[in-house]
């Protein structure tokens, strides 16, 4: 390998690890609101949620470890930013460091949270257009993207050495970010694009709905898209460079907070799309109820009628006269706004 900047090279992994440990505290508080809100969910939609968070808090805990490794077990010893850890297992003979294990499982999970949540993205895609063509391209991609995930991983174990897998298997790396930047970029896209189409164009409350998921989407897809593609740009400029390590290691917990904030913002837009009544000072004004209608019938010889308008509206039965109020079974306009 070459020349090594130990100070942006460490420096990058300790920044990293601090990302990495905020953002998976609101991929924390997220999980915490999504279960507490919607408990009524479908169960396959709690089970993938706990998974990413299992996932995550796995890999946060593989990434505090390794930073512990390279910056407290291994202070002062230079040569320990070309191995890989994967734990604090580490044993010294003869005053050279030997890699028990690698921190690239924190690879491996990062490649699976991406699966899952790619995989949820592909779904909605393919319910809103029904487009079976750019749905199998996207999950053909999610899962080629893991395979080269999981070959990373295993070929990082082997060799443990970031020289040594530079020369060997760079491809896989490269491959596994490029498809990760595509896929987002896609995603974001096509869902932005379908909801768009989806719009009635005349501003009606499901045009504003539509535009706050456009928002949505488009906020937290492309934050993901941004930090892949920049996670890309380093691993092809600076290679012996471990910021590309670093943002990587915030790539898995921005897909997992792109996840929950979908789902999480269900409750807002459903409470946006209720229709809502501003009184304030005004009243609302009620349509006076027709009149009483009165049949009249020849009066008979020797009968006298007598209208009663007291407060009980009441007619003598023997008058001349009936009162029949024909809104008597109709509701109020005070009752038809109560039950909307």
């Amino acid at each position: 390998m070459g020349d090594i900047n130990v100070v942006s090279t460490l420096g990058a992994i300790l920044v990293g690890c601090l990302l990495c440990v905020a953002l998976s505290a609101l991929v924390f508080l997220q999980t915490i609101i999504y279960f507490y809100i919607y408990r009524q969910d479908l169960w396959r939609i709690q089970l993938i949620v706990g998974t990413v968070w299992a996932l995550d808090a796995t890999h946060v805990a593989l990434t505090c470890t390794a930073t512990w490794t390279y910056l407290v077990l291994n202070f002062g010893n230079e040569d320990i930013t070309d191995f890989i850890p994967i734990t604090s297992s580490i044993v010294y003979e003869n005053s050279s460091a030997c890699v028990h294990t690698s921190q690239q499982l924190g690879i491996a999970f990062t490649g699976l949270v991406g699966f899952i949540v790619q995989a949820f993205f592909t779904h909605r895609v393919f319910r809103l257009s029904n487009n079976r063509v750019l749905a199998s391209i996207l999950i053909v991609m999610t899962v080629v993207r893991l395979g080269a995930a999981l070959v990373t991983t295993i070929e990082m174990m082997r060799l443990k050495s970031f020289g040594v897998l530079l020369d060997q298997f760079a491809w896989s790396i490269s491959l596994g970010l490029a498809l990760s930047s595509a896929l987002d970029l896609l995603l974001s896209a096509s869902l932005s694009f379908y909801l768009r189409s989806n719009k009635t164009g005349f501003g009606t409350q499901m045009d504003r709905i539509v535009s706050a998921i456009i928002l949505y989407t488009i906020n937290t897809g492309m934050l993901t898209s941004m930090m892949t593609v920049s996670t890309l740009i380093c691993w092809l400029v600076i290679p012996n460079n471990c910021a590309f390590l670093a943002m990587h290691f915030a790539v898995s917990k921005l897909h997992a907070n792109s996840l929950l904030t979908t789902l999480n913002t269900r409750k807002v837009l459903q409470e946006y799309s209720k229709p809502r009544f501003e009184v304030g000072t005004h009243q609302l004004d009620t349509l006076p109820r027709r009149p009483s209608v009165l049949v009249f019938r020849k009066p008979v010889k020797g009968e006298h009628y007598s209208l009663d308008t007291g407060p009980s509206k009441a007619v003598e039965r023997d008058g001349t006269c009936e009162e029949r109020d024909t809104m008597d079974n109709r509701p109020s306009v005070e009752d038809k706004v109560a039950a909307l």
